[in-house]
């Protein structure tokens, strides 16, 4: 049984109390779920097409035994001048993985850029907690 089951599993009075280190646990367990799978994440295909906004890009990402919520899929861009970096997370299209354990996931950016000035990105991702810019994972677009 994999750690990523355990850890969605546990009971909800667990979960719903929240005391006596339980926060912690839920958090060592996702670190401990990330530290084991991470090298099983990968991004395939990447497709731009135009739309409303600008441009509509999807990604094709296998996520192994890692929960979706685990994570942050999101489309990046380096900051203009004096601006912020472009930061848009993508949303699942579909709640079923294909055949080969992959899912889609889709975002819109606007055309005041080059469309190759965005990349997709995976980082970890958990409720209330920061992940330090330092961290080593981050899976880029390739």
């Amino acid at each position: 049984m994999s750690n990523s089951f355990i850890c969605r599993r546990r009971p909800p009075t667990v979960r719903a109390r929240r005391t006596k280190g339980a926060l912690g646990e839920e958090i060592a367990c996702w670190q401990r779920v990330l530290d084991k799978e991470w090298a099983a994440l990968k991004m395939g295909r990447v497709s731009i097409t135009p739309c409303e906004e600008g441009y509509e890009y999807t990604v094709e990402v296998a996520l192994g035994p890692v929960d979706p919520q685990a994570l942050l899929i999101e489309l990046y861009a380096d900051p203009q001048g004096a601006g912020a970096a472009f930061r848009r997370a993508m949303t699942r299209a579909t709640d079923d993985d294909d055949c080969e354990g992959r899912s889609l996931y889709v975002a819109s950016a606007p055309a005041t850029r080059a469309s190759g000035d965005y990349c997709a990105r995976i980082l970890p991702a958990y409720p209330g907690v920061s992940v330090p810019l330092k961290n080593g994972r981050v899976l880029w677009e390739r």
